[in-house]
């Protein structure tokens, strides 16, 4: 027991000349938030077996930051540093209620953050895109649901699904992304469908209080169509005051928005790290 309590002590001791360091100081107070929760995380658990550890929502999430950049990553960093499990990890976002269509909830998140956003800092661009999906039987067992079929969020169908649309938002000056909205569909999306989930998707963008400037899509005629629907709309718009119609915007809540095409967009959007 004497043994014990002198151990103790000096680990006590040289816990406070590392915590009255001035570079290590300097350092922590230089931390971003993240990064100060991930050092704390490694003091408090270190003395735990792995099967003991316990960690903070708040833990979770700045942890699940780090698997979705890269999951091989997360793997090989947790032989080095103490970090939730990965099927800890999963089992978080299971609980997680994401379903297709516009998600109040991530809305909600977004307008929380703009909040305290500068204007330049809520300037943004729309980008979408639709990737190919091979048709399968997916059951969801903890909401007991199949997830495989057509579904926009507003309408479910019995289709089995074969492509997936892809909303994201992303910073025109400050480098932020978010993906926003997804949804199923049996072969492409129809323009006009497509043209409406536009819209949706920058109106609620808009209620958060961000700053759509620009949407950012390849040339698939589905796009070219949706695109060319919306303009066509604006156009009428402009009629209707008596005004001279401006070529190539959209407008939305009194909003000019310049539709883009770049081919390059569907290498970031698409490629194995988004998954």
């Amino acid at each position: 027991m004497k043994n014990r309590f002198k151990k103790l002590s000096v680990n006590v001791k040289a816990a406070k000349q590392i915590a009255s360091n001035p570079a290590v100081c300097d350092i922590l107070e230089n931390c971003t938030s993240t990064r100060k929760l991930l050092i704390s995380m490694q003091c408090q658990e270190d003395h735990k077996k792995e099967k003991e550890r316990r960690f903070t929502l708040q833990e979770k999430i700045a942890s699940l930051s780090i698997f979705k950049q890269s999951p091989k990553g997360y793997r090989f960093l947790r032989f080095f540093f103490i970090l939730p499990a990965q099927q800890t990890l999963i089992k978080l976002v299971q609980i997680c209620n994401i379903k297709p269509g516009i998600n109040s909830n991530i809305f909600s998140q977004l307008k929380n953050k703009a909040d305290n956003m500068k204007i330049e800092q809520r300037l943004c661009v729309v980008m979408f895109d639709e990737v190919s999906l091979k048709s399968n039987v997916a059951y969801n067992e903890r909401k007991d649901k199949i997830t495989s079929l057509v579904d926009n969020g507003q309408n479910r169908k019995t289709e089995f699904a074969d492509h997936a649309q892809v909303f994201m938002l992303r910073g025109l000056i400050y480098n932020y992304k978010q993906a926003i909205s997804y949804t199923f569909a049996s072969s492409a999306t129809k323009g006009p469908e497509r043209a409406q989930q536009i819209k949706d998707v920058i109106r609620g963008l808009q209620e958060s209080g961000f700053i759509v400037v620009a949407t950012v899509c390849d040339q698939g005629p589905n796009n070219r169509q949706a695109l060319k629907l919306l303009i066509n709309e604006n156009r009428g718009i402009y009629l209707r005051k008596g005004e001279e119609p401006k070529e190539n915007k959209i407008l939305i809540n009194g909003q000019e928005i310049v539709p883009l095409y770049d081919l390059m967009m569907m290498t970031l959007l698409t490629s194995p790290q988004r998954n």
